[in-house]
């Protein structure tokens, strides 16, 4: 199982799947204030992976250093050494190829595209739709990335 993830200073999103089947698809809003940051998503991904038992994380986190987005991936990142396993950050040039033809040049598109192939990215309100289509996408290019390795 592959777990996705699309982490930003206002919305999150995760997406499973397994055999090219989505298992999970989860969105939260993310707070202003750093206590509730810190507390609220270390616990959130330590119960995220022990519900999803994922072989591997992948996350697209566009961001600098300093952020609310880095500090995100950071939690993220102290949860999956907790579990034991790998996790790969993405980019944006990892993401955007890999999801369709022809390539998707903006968010929306991006929206519109893993719309076809996740319904569940249209199921959800339309202020959460690009970030869980994001993390979509990004458990996809995880999915091939761990084919390719043949693991």
């Amino acid at each position: 199982m592959i777990l996705g993830l699309k982490l930003g200073r206002r919305l999150l999103a995760a997406v499973a799947f397994e055999d090219e089947e989505t298992i999970l698809c989860d969105s939260r809003f993310v707070p202003s204030r750093k206590d509730e940051l810190e507390r609220g998503f270390g616990r959130y991904f330590d119960q995220l992976i022990a519900q999803v038992k994922p072989e591997e994380v992948f996350y697209y986190a566009p961001t600098g250093q300093q952020t609310v987005t880095e500090r995100l991936a950071e939690l993220l990142r102290a949860a999956v050494d907790r579990a034991g396993i790998p996790a790969t950050r993405v980019t944006k040039q990892d993401l955007f190829p890999s999801c369709g033809i022809p390539v998707p040049r903006t968010r929306r598109e991006l929206r519109e595209c893993l719309g076809t192939f996740v319904p569940q990215v249209g199921e959800n309100k339309p202020a959460r739709q690009v970030v869980i289509a994001e993390a979509a996408a990004t458990a996809l290019v995880g999915e091939l990335t761990r084919g390719l390795r043949g693991s």
